[in-house]
């Protein structure tokens, strides 16, 4: 999988239009942000009164400092955003591999659920886990 770290900046403002919000706190916020060091990829969304900004970082960037970059960055920002800005941006830490991306549902219409429960739990997780490709096996 090619993303490895994102990082998510999402300010809350009231403006009349999402252009507003592009031009008020979006463009400040990504001009802070592109001084990150090992940001592979940014881009940014501009709604009725919101915005989010979300930083791709390279493999090898260190997820803890560069969300420490990204809060710096935010408290720099701060000053060229609108004053209207009821509350402060806040950043959001996430690990795109932590999302599961396969789900597997046991039925039995013979067996109970606690039979069902121990065979996932007891062979079927650590046999899913021995499969190439797959960091977690969590039933």
């Amino acid at each position: 999988m090619s993303i490895s770290r994102l990082s998510r900046c999402r300010p809350i403002c009231p403006a009349p239009v999402p252009e507003t919000m592009a031009a008020s706190v979006a463009t400040p916020l990504e001009n802070q942000f592109s001084q990150i060091a090992g940001i592979r990829k940014m881009t940014s969304v501009s709604s009725l009164g919101a915005t989010r900004v979300t930083l791709e970082f390279e493999l090898d960037r260190n997820i803890d400092a560069a969300a420490l970059d990204v809060q710096t960055a935010l408290s720099v920002a701060q000053r060229s955003l609108p004053d209207a800005m009821p509350d402060t941006p806040w950043l959001r830490k996430r690990n795109p591999a932590n999302f599961a991306i396969f789900y597997l549902r046991l039925s039995s219409p013979s067996l109970p659920v606690s039979t069902i429960n121990n065979y996932a739990e007891t062979v079927l997780q650590q046999e899913v886990s021995t499969i190439g490709g797959v960091a977690q096996a969590q039933f």
